[in-house]
């Protein structure tokens, strides 16, 4: 099996030229999500907690940033320089604008590839179909981490292509900043990424090289993730002193039973047409470059299917967008060994991948949650419950979602946002006063916040110095007893 060299396409080889373009596009999306406040995601607007906290210089904010695995942590250092810009610190511009850009240079990216791979005019046609489809969009103005996440895979499979097609440096360059950049934005494409490296030491292995040369394209691929990956550890024992504390959720999270089944995405199965074809052609072609993008073109609809086995719904969206890009760009490389001006050859890849589009649209249904305003009423509710009973009272909100329902900077005192939360420190901290944790139900994302790691059953059966005092919709309030001082004796 051969790997082709007939062009020598690339990702990135047309940004010079393309600055411009990639600023009205940008404007476009951003604009799009603005006019739109409602359509800006739950993860947004917890990332968006998460860089207010780290402006306001706090404990809290230091360790939002680094503890929890789910929410890695590149999204919010990009967002936290998109707010050094003026006007970029309020109503969710920030966590908009990443995505705005992200989905401007995706398009960019793969006109370019497109256009190196020999598709010509018809190129615009793919990529138009890509553009108006309702996952590109909604991810493209709803602030998630969708839209960088399909940026960093088009990038490293664009580059892997690239790499094993002519052996450019720059290639494997972007594939370790992009891999890096990948696994510190969705961890749950570590799958996707290993499987990639996998490939590339097949690759590596098929070919005739110098002594040392595949030691050195493996060390200078495997550095940015080795570097992000340390630097990650590092700032846990810096900021939480345990190393791995991270990691420490994911044990007792996949033990945990789940019923958030009922925001199951379905994955888009239609999509994978574009990797089976491009594979099958490539085995019989002989041409190993092929079957490396089918194989990575493939892989995100199988994880998406374990994923949404074990309750990981949130994850989904990015994964069929993913998907489907990667469909795109297995049906643009099919085009690649065509000689000459058959358009007719060239046309049908492309309809291919423009009936895959119009199939895959029912996939895209909204999972939007209740929204700020209940959010806003059960805020005030819970307030004035606690309140009424002493006017020296603090609410620890545990976990990530807590930054959803109590945004930093909401004009009230009463609530703490809570990470590394212990009976112990509560106490510690707030002498004398009454205290109450308010704790989300562990289902989907928040089974892996790592209150439910110490106290596993706290939901359902409280846990010791606490008792339970009312419920709020998918939230719990408990009273920390064991915070408050003995009654004297008389």
């Amino acid at each position: 099996m051969v790997s082709s060299t007939k062009h020598d396409g690339h990702p990135g080889s047309g940004w010079r030229v393309a600055p411009g373009l990639w600023v009205v596009l940008t404007l476009v999306f951003l604009g799009a999500g603005l006019r739109q406040p409602g359509s800006v995601s739950e993860e947004a607007l917890v990332r968006e907690g998460v860089c207010s906290l780290l402006t306001a210089n706090t404990t809290e904010g230091r360790q939002a940033l680094v503890s929890s695995v789910m929410w890695p942590p590149v999204p919010v250092l990009a967002m936290l320089l998109i707010r050094a810009f003026p006007g970029c610190g309020t109503a969710a511009v920030a966590s908009v604008l990443l995505g705005a850009a992200a989905a401007a240079l995706v398009l960019l990216m793969l006109e370019r590839m497109f256009h190196a791979w020999g598709l010509g005019r018809l190129r615009y046609w793919a990529i138009a179909a890509l553009a108006v489809h309702p996952l590109f969009l909604r991810a493209a103005i709803d602030g998630s981490s969708a839209m960088p996440v399909l940026c960093l895979v088009v990038l490293v499979a664009g580059s892997l292509v690239r790499w094993c097609d002519s052996l450019r440096l720059r290639a494997l360059v972007y594939i370790g900043l992009g891999a890096a950049c990948l696994l510190g934005t969705r961890f749950e494409f570590s799958v996707w990424l290993a499987v990639g490296f996998v490939l590339m030491v097949a690759d590596l292995w098929l070919r005739k090289l110098e002594p040392g040369q595949r030691g050195a394209i493996l060390l200078l691929m495997l550095l940015p993730v080795f570097y992000l990956a340390g630097l990650w550890l590092l700032m846990n024992w810096l900021i939480m002193g345990d190393w791995w504390y991270c990691l420490r959720s994911i044990p007792a999270a996949m033990l945990m039973p789940d019923d958030g089944a009922a925001g199951f995405v379905p994955p888009v199965w239609v999509a994978a047409a574009g990797p089976v074809i491009l594979g099958l052609v490539s085995v019989i072609r002989r041409q190993r470059t092929g079957v490396w993008l089918a194989v990575m073109g493939f892989l995100p609809i199988g994880m998406a299917v374990c994923c949404g086995s074990r309750g990981m719904e949130w994850v989904l969206p990015a994964m069929n967008l993913a998907a489907l890009a990667l469909s795109a760009m297995s049906c643009a490389y099919l085009t690649q060994p065509v000689c000459g001006d058959d358009g007719r050859r060239r046309a049908l890849p492309v309809l291919v991948f423009v009936l895959i589009a119009v199939l895959t649209i029912p996939a895209a249904r909204s999972t939007s949650g209740a929204g700020a305003a209940a959010d806003r009423m059960m805020r005030k509710a819970i307030a004035d419950h606690v309140t009424a009973g002493s006017r020296y009272a603090k609410v620890f909100v545990a976990g990530y979602s807590g930054l959803r329902l109590v945004p930093p900077g909401s004009g009230s005192d009463l609530y703490v946002p809570a990470f590394d939360f212990s009976v112990q420190k509560a106490a510690h901290d707030y002498p004398g006063q009454v205290l109450y944790l308010l704790a989300p139900k562990p289902a989907g994302i928040e089974r892996f916040d790592s209150l439910y790691r110490k106290l596993p059953l706290l939901y359902s059966q409280g846990a010791p110095g606490m008792i339970y005092d009312s419920g709020w919709g998918n939230w719990r309030l408990f009273r920390l007893v064991g915070a408050e001082p003995p009654l004297p004796v008389r």
